[in-house]
């Protein structure tokens, strides 16, 4: 018998698909922040919204690595 999955479970994924939701279309629309709070940090370079995709690019690969142990270790992967 499968062990139930815990509400962190849950969090995790949820979290992971918030950083991959977030990250996608700030790939595809780099003025993204200028043009939501009408700021321009770093001056129309990008270098701002690359920073952010890649936090949140990191943050869903660890999210994704963590849920992965998880399952090993409680044998949930075949």
């Amino acid at each position: 018998m499968k062990p139930a999955l815990r509400a962190r479970f849950w969090v995790e994924v949820a979290g992971a698909w918030l950083a991959a939701s977030l990250a996608v279309p700030m790939l595809l629309w780099r003025a993204r922040i200028e043009a939501v709070v009408r700021v321009d940090p770093d001056r129309s370079n990008g270098s701002m919204e690359w920073t952010i995709v890649t936090a949140l690019l990191t943050v869903l690969v660890l999210l994704a690595l963590a849920l992965a142990v998880r399952a090993e270790g409680r044998g949930a992967l075949p």
